[in-house]
């Protein structure tokens, strides 16, 4: 853990030393191949699942903290992760606008709980949720647009 820690802060001052660069941000999974989909279930309180499932679907991916402005994607509500936030600490998330007004419409999602089913995280907290971002697939014409 440390030695990849490591290689991650010396990969950002790399990548930060690079002429143009303002900014670098961390992704697990950018989302550019229907094949590298990484999906969460989860419930909401007061919500049905879909008919004949455990919970309800939606893509994630883990992000660093510099994430949304490296892509330059908006946080609307709450805030960002911060170093506070680790294993050792209450597990949290940051949500689309989208899945916010899907479960929430009118109101914020933050300090919501989004329940995990057969999870070694039982729960997720919502500390915050971004501007929706465009992201096609590869295989799209369009550019990438976050």
């Amino acid at each position: 853990a440390d030695q990849g820690q490591q290689f991650i802060r010396a990969l950002r001052e790399r990548f930060m030393q690079l002429p143009g660069v303002d900014s670098v941000g961390l992704i697990n999974n950018l989302h550019l191949t229907l094949t590298n989909t990484i999906f969460i279930t989860f419930n909401v309180d007061g919500v049905e699942p879909p008919a004949g499932s455990n919970g309800h679907s939606g893509d994630r991916a883990t992000v660093d903290p510099e994430f949304f402005e490296a892509a330059g994607v908006k946080i609307l509500r709450g805030r960002n992760f911060n170093d506070g936030d680790s294993e050792d600490s209450t597990a949290v998330a940051i949500v689309s606008e989208a899945l916010e007004q899907r479960f929430w419409p009118g109101e914020s999602a933050v300090w919501r709980i989004l329940r995990r089913p057969r999870d070694y995280l039982p729960y997720l907290t919502i500390v915050g949720a971004f501007g929706d971002a465009n992201i096609p697939t590869i295989a799209e014409a369009t550019p990438l647009l976050l």
